[in-house]
């Protein structure tokens, strides 16, 4: 009888004392702590839908909040303790990196917790800004921006040709912030200039707009955060920010950091202090991209670009098994100084794509080909390309945006002046340029003469506008006139409309 009173005693003393802690914690003052904004992270999303099939998750309740700009989150139903604060602040920053319209919040916050459980009760966000008119009309225009560089994609692009689209129009458009104050989504989309956050951030938009899954890495021991993508059942490293070259290089794009391993990003990419993200596929480590310094431009399938082959230069097309076709060479060299003996070893050279042409820059010109490289033609020259050069070009809209600085550009540190041509406006040709290299030379009588002996080894579009004698052919006897008024303009003019 005794040991059954003493057992009935020490069971509601149990019950009493866990009653009496539980209203302890929740009727005194919490303890509280803070997170700040610059902690490391290492956030991977869960893409096999077990937390869907979990109910809400953490991650879908922090947005949720976030969005209606609470000052106050309660969390204790999802049992964090202070050990766990690691894993809270990366979902916390996940949230944020990976959703564009909380620009507003800081992946920063203060929390509150019960000391004697340890457990995490309440969240409290930081934000830029609580003004949710503001919030909103930036929400829109973000929109409108994304759904602008996502217009340079079509259904008919594998992943990776989206992707590697919408990357380099971040990049082309985007200006690093070196005053270091613009961090956010926001900064990059509107004002056109971010810290690597905002690129991040962008680049998660993107891809999750594409339905590609995505994640963000940041080291503290750097300073620097990234992404990681999800393709074909494998995560990459992709660093925009890194393949930006600045001082602000307009219209350039670099590739080297695209889809990489976590072994390349430290070995080869000097990127370090940061956990991997079980990148463990090399199938991109030596990816053609990685030399390529144009946009690279998918249509139909095949992808275009511009690459340093031997001592020219190519427009190059590679189709879907990955077989590289030379479209079309040229040899101008982008010299480092205006005495023009040396020059830079790297392609200086963007490309884009218009009303069915293909659109690069020499160092002195900008040029079109139809897509197989033939029927060239110059759509403007550098009036002073003794002292200056073209460095890279993009298309936004009707419009080609170009970047052009001084020889010695590349070294300088010096950003490159802002230069735009539109491209609906039909461009004067002269007579007898079947070259496109604005004249008339003995290079176009010999196309000339080639074509009217062997036209279907060396076909030139309309020839009917080639009739320069008007006998109603096009022969030996127009190439010859072209010949003479190369060397003869004023005796022998060209009465052709070409």
């Amino acid at each position: 009888m005794k040991k059954t009173k003493l057992l009935i005693f020490i069971t509601a003393f149990a019950v009493f004392m866990t009653i009496g802690i539980q209203a302890y914690e929740s009727e005194q003052e919490f303890e509280t702590g803070c997170v700040d904004e610059n902690t490391a992270v290492t956030y991977i999303p869960d893409i096999s839908g077990d937390a869907e099939l979990a109910g809400e998750s953490f991650e879908d309740y922090i947005l949720e909040n976030l969005r209606d700009v609470e000052t106050e989150i309660d969390i204790s139903r999802f049992n964090f303790k202070l050990g766990d604060i690691n894993e809270l602040t990366n979902k916390y920053a996940g949230v944020i990196y990976l959703n564009y319209d909380v620009y507003y919040a800081l992946t920063g916050f203060n929390y509150s917790y019960y000391p004697v459980s340890g457990i995490i009760s309440t969240i409290r966000p930081k934000y830029y800004t609580t003004d949710k008119n503001q919030i909103n009309a930036y929400k829109r225009q973000m929109e409108l921006r994304l759904n602008e560089i996502l217009s340079y994609t079509d259904d008919s692009m594998t992943d990776i040709q989206k992707l590697i689209t919408v990357y380099d129009r971040i990049i082309l458009e985007a200006e690093y912030d070196n005053t270091l104050t613009r961090r956010t989504a926001k900064d990059l989309l509107i004002d056109g200039t971010a810290v690597c956050s905002g690129y991040t951030t962008t680049l998660c938009a993107l891809a999750n707009k594409l339905n590609i899954p995505s994640g963000v890495i940041r080291s503290n021991e750097m300073n620097h955060i990234w992404n990681v993508l999800y393709i074909d059942g494998e995560w990459y490293h992709a660093d925009a920010t890194w393949d930006d070259p600045t001082n602000d290089k307009y219209s350039r794009v670099n590739h080297t950091h695209f889809l990489k391993s976590d072994d390349w990003m430290t070995d080869v990419g000097r990127h370090y202090g940061f956990n991997k993200a079980n990148a463990d596929s090399t199938k991109y480590d030596d990816a053609f991209w990685n030399d390529v310094n144009s946009s690279i431009i998918t249509v139909d399938g095949k992808m275009y670009y511009v690459i340093k082959t031997g001592s020219s230069y190519s427009l190059c097309s590679r189709d879907e098994m990955g077989r590289e076709n030379v479209l079309y060479s040229f040899n101008e060299k982008w010299y480092s100084s205006p005495n023009g003996f040396n020059y830079w070893i790297e392609a200086y050279s963007g490309l884009c794509y218009y009303n069915e042409r293909l659109y690069f820059n020499t160092a002195s010109a900008i040029k079109s080909v139809d897509m197989d490289g033939k029927n060239p033609k110059t759509v403007y020259t550098l009036e002073d390309e003794k002292q200056y050069s073209i460095y890279g070009c993009f298309s936004d809209g009707n419009l080609l945006r170009f970047g052009v600085g001084k020889k010695d550009a590349p070294n300088s540190g010096k950003k490159l002046d802002r230069e735009y041509i539109e491209l609906d406006k039909e461009p004067e040709y002269v007579a007898g340029d079947m070259t496109g290299d604005d004249c008339v030379d003995v290079n176009d009588a010999i196309l000339l003469l080639q074509y009217s002996l062997f036209p279907e080894l060396y076909p030139i579009s309309y020839p009917e506008s080639l009739d320069f004698t008007g006998d109603g052919t096009v022969d030996m006897n127009d190439a010859i006139l072209v010949l003479q008024h190369s060397l003869f303009p004023e005796l022998y003019p060209l009465g052709g409309n070409y």
